[in-house]
């Protein structure tokens, strides 16, 4: 299989490879939030991860809102700092992921196509806007006929998932391949995260995003707050906000 093939089983099938991911919300330091995330990761095999053009091997371990990032940081549990994979190298691998993507669902007549503009919104940076899919929205409204509108929902839902997100990408060396490794990104959130205080509405409770939920087989989530005040209860919502879920707590 060629690259895109790789990493769109390996990206889209990462329960069976991502054990637990712990999402962390560290309100610890006085005027400042900031965001952890751990991973425990049972890598697969080599033929399973997606290899760059120099054939380093380039392991996806997070999908993340574009945007402003700052102290943006990542790396093993023991310290050691991790490469990231650079933007233009990236991009052409998300790129190749959607083209495999429109072959799979039928939506790719030949392998040789030219698609040109077409994945141009495809731009895996943090801090690039979204960019315009309406050369592929014409592109599916031409060629789909036939297709089961189903796939084509699927492949809008996804341009637009990479349209507004990045994947980032970190270089991993052969040794890590079929090995269990533990590894931690993180980066600090703006303030205008945290409502301001109001006399109209209740301050007790605030609400944040929770980025990719379903990327990790088991997905947790923990506030850190400073002592003096307690931190009684999460509880996840759907984004529309209707049929609120539930989840353990316990007060920190």
């Amino acid at each position: 299989m060629d690259s895109g093939d790789v990493l769109l089983d390996i990206f889209f099938n990462s329960r069976g490879w991502v054990n637990r991911k712990v999402h962390i919300v560290d309100h610890l330091v006085a005027g400042r939030m900031q965001t952890k995330v751990n991973l425990d990761l049972s890598i697969p095999p080599k033929e399973q991860i997606p290899q760059t053009e120099n054939t380093a091997l380039a392991l996806p371990v997070a999908l993340l809102n574009k945007g402003i990032i700052r102290s943006w940081w990542i790396e093993e549990c023991t310290g050691g700092p991790l490469p990231v994979l650079g933007r233009d190298e990236s991009t052409r691998l998300v790129r190749d992921m959607f083209r495999s993507l429109l072959k799979r669902v039928e939506l790719l007549p030949h392998d040789n196509i030219d698609l040109g503009d077409l994945l141009s919104f495809i731009d895996n940076s943090s801090s690039s806007l979204e960019c315009s899919m309406e050369s592929l929205q014409a592109y599916l409204d031409e060629n789909s006929g036939g297709v089961d509108p189903a796939l084509v929902g699927l492949v809008k839902d996804i341009a637009d998932l990479l349209s507004s997100s990045w994947i980032v990408f970190i270089e991993i060396p052969d040794s890590w391949v079929a090995g269990r490794r533990l590894i931690e990104y993180g980066y600090d959130d703006f303030p205008d995260v945290l409502p301001r205080p109001s006399l109209w509405k209740d301050n007790d409770y605030y609400e944040l995003s929770l980025p990719d939920p379903g990327f990790a087989r088991s997905q947790h989530y923990e506030i850190r707050v400073p002592p003096g005040i307690a931190h009684y209860r999460n509880r996840p919502a759907n984004p529309d906000g209707q049929k609120p879920g539930t989840a353990n707590s316990r007060e920190q």
